[in-house]
C-alpha cells in the first residue's frame, strides 16, 4: 500500500479480487474490444475476455484495471480519511448525464498546486 496524498492511499489487487469486489461500486466506465459502456454497475456487463480498462468507482474508491506491457494490472485507489484539497470537474457525456471527478492537489516544490490524482467518483 502507498499513500498518492495525504488520506488517499493505493493498493495493487489481483484481476480476481477485482471481479469479486466490483459490486462493492456505484458506477463504471469499461473499454471493451468490441464495446464501451458506462453507468450505474448494476447495468454493466463487463466481458473480462476482451477488457481493455475498467473504472469502477463512488464517492470514497476507485477500481482501475488496465493493461501495462501486455499485463493485466489492477489497483484500488481509496480515501482512508477527510481528503484536503480537492477540485471537482464535471464532464458532459454523450448520454446527457455529467461525470463528477476528483482532483487532488499537492503543493510542488514552488507551493505551486498540482494535480496529483485524478479519478472519478460520480455519475449525475
Amino acid at each position: 500500500m502507498a499513500q498518492i496524498v495525504e488520506n488517499l492511499e493505493v493498493e495493487e489487487l489481483t484481476p480476481e479480487e477485482a471481479r469479486a469486489t466490483l459490486g462493492n461500486y456505484d458506477f463504471a466506465i469499461v473499454h471493451m474490444i468490441s464495446q464501451m459502456q458506462y453507468g450505474e454497475i448494476d447495468s454493466i456487463n463487463v466481458n473480462w475476455e476482451e477488457l481493455l480498462e475498467l473504472r469502477a468507482f463512488n464517492d470514497k474508491e476507485e477500481l482501475h484495471v488496465f493493461d501495462r506491457n501486455g499485463e493485466s494490472k489492477v489497483v484500488h485507489v481509496f480515501e482512508t480519511g477527510n481528503v484536503k484539497d480537492i477540485i471537482i470537474k464535471s464532464y458532459l457525456m454523450r448520454n446527457g448525464k455529467k461525470l463528477v471527478v476528483k482532483e487532488y492537489l499537492q503543493p510542488d516544490e514552488d507551493g505551486q498546486a498540482v494535480a496529483r490524482y485524478n479519478r472519478p467518483f460520480s455519475m449525475k
